[in-house]
C-alpha cells in the first residue's frame, strides 16, 4: 500500500528582535520549523513584505533579516507560511507578538556654505575641526569648528591639479596631476608643513593607506606602492600594471578595490610589496568616479547610469548587482548606516543602503552646490548627529 501526503504543517515560528519598536535598519532573527523538506517564507505586515527562508537541517529554516525604509505601517504582525516538496500548502502561522514601525526620523537641513574662487575638485578630508578641499592648484582649509559658521582659515598650493586625499596621524597625503605624492604635516591644522614630494611614474588619480604604505592608483600605469615609514622620505617599492585604467580605489582591511574605465580589479595587498590581483570584474560603465565599502558590496559613483553596486564577499569572484539608475549624476559617496550619502550636482541625496534592492532616497537637500567630494564627521551632544561636508 502507498501512503498519499495531502497534508503540510508548521511546528513552530520564531521571531527574535531586540524590541518590539523597530527603525529601518532592525535586524529581525526568523525560525520556522516544519520537519520535513520544502519552501518556507515569513510575510512582513498586512502589505506582505516576503522573505524566503533558507534550509538549516532537519525541517527548519531561518533568515536574518535587515529592516528597509518601505514599511508604512505603525504595526506589524509577522505571518510563517510553509510549502513541501510536493506542493501542500501549510496553514499560515501568525507570530505572536507585535512589533511597532517608526518610520525614517532623518530630516536633515542645510546649516551653512563657504564658496571658492574656482571649482572644487573630487575630494575633502576632515582633520581636527578643519575641512581640507581640492580645488584646482591648492587646498583650501576651512575651519569648520561651528558648522553654522564655516570660514576660509588659509591654503596650501600643489604643483598641478589636486585629486585624491587622505588624513592618516596628522598628515595629509596628497596626489597631484604633476605626478606626485605630497605629504604634509597638519598637527596644526591651519599652519600645515610639507615634509616631502615624491614622484610616480604618471599622473596619479588618488590614494589609501596601509600600514605605512601608500597605494597610489595612477591610470596609464596601475597601481604604486611606496614605504612611507619616512614621511620625509617616502620609497617607491613596486608597481602593479592593471587592465583598468584605475581612476579611483578604496579599501577595506588588506583588500583594494581599484575601478576605473569599463574594468574594476580587486587587489590583496596583505603583503604590501607584494600586491597580487585575486580577480577583475570586465563590463562596467567607464565612468566611475569615486568608490565606498560597506558590509561586502562596493558602491561606485558613476554620473551617467547612478551608483554601481559589486558584491565582493568573496573577492575572487565579484558579482555586478547592477546601478540604480534615480541616483543618476552621481559624483561622491560617503557612509554614516544605515545611510548613504550621495552628492549629484546640485543635490544631496540620503538612500537608505539596508534595502539593497531599492536603495530607496529617504531625504534630500537641494540647491547645495556640491560638486563630488563627501566627509561625515559625527558630532555627539546628548543625542548623535552627523555633520557633512
Amino acid at each position: 500500500d502507498i501512503e498519499l501526503d495531502f497534508t503540510a504543517r508548521i511546528l513552530e515560528l520564531c521571531v527574535e528582535a531586540i524590541s518590539d519598536t523597530l527603525v529601518p535598519g532592525s535586524i529581525l532573527e526568523f525560525r520556522l520549523e516544519s520537519g520535513e523538506a520544502g519552501n518556507a517564507e515569513v510575510g512582513v505586515g498586512s502589505f506582505l513584505k516576503t522573505y524566503p527562508l533558507r534550509p538549516d537541517g532537519n525541517g527548519v529554516y531561518k533568515r536574518s533579516v535587515v529592516l528597509p525604509t518601505i514599511m508604512p505601517e505603525d504595526s506589524i504582525k509577522i505571518t510563517g507560511r510553509f510549502t513541501d516538496i510536493v506542493g501542500n500548502t501549510a496553514e499560515e502561522i501568525v507570530f505572536d507578538r507585535t512589533f511597532y514601525l517608526q518610520g525614517e526620523s532623518l530630516n536633515p537641513v542645510l546649516l551653512s556654505r563657504i564658496e571658492f574662487g574656482g571649482p572644487s575638485k573630487d575630494k575633502v578630508v576632515y582633520y581636527d575641526e578643519h575641512c581640507y578641499v581640492s580645488n584646482m592648484e591648492q587646498i583650501n582649509i576651512i575651519n569648520v569648528s561651528d558648522p553654522n559658521s564655516l570660514y576660509y582659515s588659509g591654503e596650501m598650493r600643489t604643483s598641478s591639479w589636486t585629486h585624491g586625499m587622505v588624513v592618516d596621524q596628522m598628515k595629509l597625503y596628497v596626489v597631484d596631476n604633476s605626478r606626485l605624492l605630497l605629504i604634509y604635516d597638519i598637527r596644526y591644522p591651519e599652519r600645515p608643513v610639507r615634509l616631502s614630494t615624491t614622484m610616480v611614474r604618471s599622473a596619479p588619480t588618488d590614494v589609501e593607506l596601509y600600514n605605512n604604505y601608500a597605494f597610489v592608483s595612477a591610470t596609464l600605469t596601475g597601481i604604486h606602492v611606496l614605504d612611507v615609514t619616512n614621511s620625509e622620505s617616502p620609497i617607491i617599492k613596486t608597481s602593479l600594471a592593471l587592465n583598468c585604467n584605475a581612476e579611483t580605489i578604496c579599501r577595506n582591511a588588506d583588500i583594494l578595490y581599484v575601478g576605473g574605465g569599463t574594468i574594476m580589479a580587486i587587489l590583496d595587498i596583505q603583503k604590501p610589496e607584494e600586491p597580487k590581483i585575486l580577480s577583475e570584474l570586465f563590463g562596467l560603465d567607464g565612468d566611475i568616479v569615486d568608490a565606498l565599502y560597506s558590509e561586502g558590496n562596493l558602491f561606485f559613483a558613476t554620473s551617467h547610469r547612478g551608483v554601481l553596486r559589486v558584491d565582493v564577499r568573496d573577492p575572487e569572484n565579484p558579482v555586478n548587482m547592477g546601478y540604480y539608475p534615480h541616483l543618476t549624476g552621481s559624483a561622491g559617496l560617503a557612509l554614516q548606516m544605515p545611510y548613504l550619502f550621495v552628492s549629484r550636482g546640485d543635490t544631496l541625496s540620503i538612500v537608505n543602503i539596508t534595502d539593497l534592492d531599492n536603495l530607496p532616497i529617504v531625504s534630500e537637500i537641494t540647491d547645495v552646490k556640491l560638486t563630488s567630494g563627501l566627509n561625515i564627521h559625527n558630532i555627539i551632544t546628548g543625542c548623535q548627529h552627523a555633520n557633512v561636508f
